[in-house]
């Protein structure tokens, strides 16, 4: 989809805009009815990584986050964002995946563009997976040199969360079984991480 054919219908259709300008005809809106948002984002992503291309790959992206957001009576939700990119598939890696950071630009874009929306990225993760999963999506995140540092600083944000819940550390040494751990596992080193945080006034 991303060779000239594809670039050729694009331009057709922003020609055919300009010359109808009450047209509600987009090009996300046709492609959205033949293939998923994960296909599509997968698609435009490539796009962007060819030289060719790069530019009308960025662009799509771009449009893509317009679309979520203005579709509709109210902007998409994020989780469901979430959903349509098939990112629940991807397990303990989903940080790993291009998917993300295209849906975490989507957050950041909804923030921007919706004074209403209160959410942030942490939040969202936590309403998605709840706190055990989430937990061992970080844990397994924190191994991996790519996502490391994104890891770490989600790490601190649900630890200010479950401080401001007043979630006591028995109750995520409980939540992770840590008692089944040994203490060298990457499980101890973040149940010891969240000890320390509570300390912490």
């Amino acid at each position: 989809m991303y060779n000239q054919l594809f670039t050729a219908w694009v331009k057709y259709t922003d020609e055919f805009r300009k010359l109808n300008p009450g047209t509600k005809l987009t090009i996300l809106a046709t492609l959205r009815k033949y293939y998923s948002d994960e296909t599509l984002v997968t698609l435009f992503l490539k796009t962007s990584q060819l030289p060719k291309t790069a530019k009308m790959g960025k662009r799509m992206q771009s449009e893509m986050l317009r679309e979520w957001f203005s579709v509709g009576i109210k902007p998409t939700h994020p989780a469901e964002v979430f959903k349509s990119l098939n990112l629940g598939s991807t397990g303990k890696k989903v940080l790993e995946s291009p998917l993300y950071t295209v849906w975490t630009n989507y957050v950041a874009f909804l923030k921007k563009g919706d004074s209403s929306f209160k959410g942030d990225t942490i939040t969202l993760l936590r309403g998605i997976y709840g706190d055990e999963d989430l937990a061992k999506v970080l844990i397994a995140a924190g191994k991996v040199q790519s996502t490391k540092i994104v890891a770490n600083n989600l790490e601190k944000e649900l630890f200010a969360l479950w401080k401001t819940a007043r979630v006591h550390p028995t109750q995520i040494h409980e939540l992770l079984h840590v008692e089944n751990v040994h203490r060298n596992s990457a499980i101890y080193t973040f149940y010891g991480n969240y000890v320390l945080a509570y300390a912490r006034a």
